[in-house]
């Protein structure tokens, strides 16, 4: 009995050193691409300023119509798919983090878990399943539900090349949310790093809050345990 608990609050470590290790490499992806983009863009504005130097007006404007289509996809359409990116690997992070966890925690509680299933369902609603019914964890409404914006643009970007339909009273709550983050342009996601980012510090934020209220349950258990063992004696 000692072993498994032990093996329980092992458990419950390993998880959070892990979660700071994938927190810590997406954070540190995130920043090192943007300013290796940033410096290949300042490095090419240079460029492009030696080569029209000397250059008559209406020569400058043929060089830029010229290189206007790479000037676009490189200011704008590559950072966004970058974004995309980006958005579509954290969440896979936090889901996979989020199933590791529920998965353990099915075994905390004792529970074979007849119900919702991991394989099946939504990640996050089979989770929350396990976090709050089975080990009953109390962990509060918002950090739930903070997340919702981020599922709908994972999912445009993963099943609807990044359209969305601000029409959507979901979606409109979104965009009215984060709007320096986060616009729609020709009905079509323009995501900032700075979305990315905060849903990386709201996934973090509810699985750092059911890892301290694992570990809260699980000083419970014992002490309950101890106590009925100190009784009998």
């Amino acid at each position: 009995m000692q072993a498994a608990r032990y093996q329980r609050r092992a458990a419950a470590t390993r998880h959070r050193r892990m979660l700071a290790y994938e927190l810590d490499d997406i954070r540190r992806t995130a920043d090192l691409t943007r300013q290796v983009w940033d410096a290949s863009l300042a490095e090419r504005d240079a460029e492009e300023a030696r080569e029209v130097a000397g250059m008559s007006a209406e020569d400058q404007e043929a060089y830029y119509e010229h290189r206007s289509d790479d000037h676009e996809l490189l200011t704008r359409h590559i950072p966004n798919q970058h974004q995309y990116s980006l958005m579509v690997l954290a969440y896979s992070l936090f889901e996979s983090r989020l199933k590791a966890v529920a998965i353990e925690l099915r075994r905390f509680a004792q529970s074979d878990w007849s119900g919702t299933s991991l394989g099946r369902d939504s990640v996050v609603v089979a989770a929350r399943a396990v976090v709050e019914t089975r080990a009953q964890l109390t962990i509060p409404e918002h950090l739930w539900t903070d997340l919702d914006g981020y599922r709908l643009v994972r999912n445009a970007i993963a099943h609807e090349t990044g359209e969305m339909d601000r029409s959507k009273a979901e979606v409109a709550q979104l965009l009215d949310s984060r709007p320096d983050d986060v616009k729609l342009l020709g009905g079509v996601l323009v995501l900032q790093p700075g979305f990315v980012a905060a849903f990386i510090e709201a996934y973090a934020a509810l699985l750092n809050a059911i890892l301290d209220q694992w570990e809260v349950a699980e000083v419970r258990q014992r002490t309950a345990h101890e106590g009925t063992g100190a009784a009998s004696v």
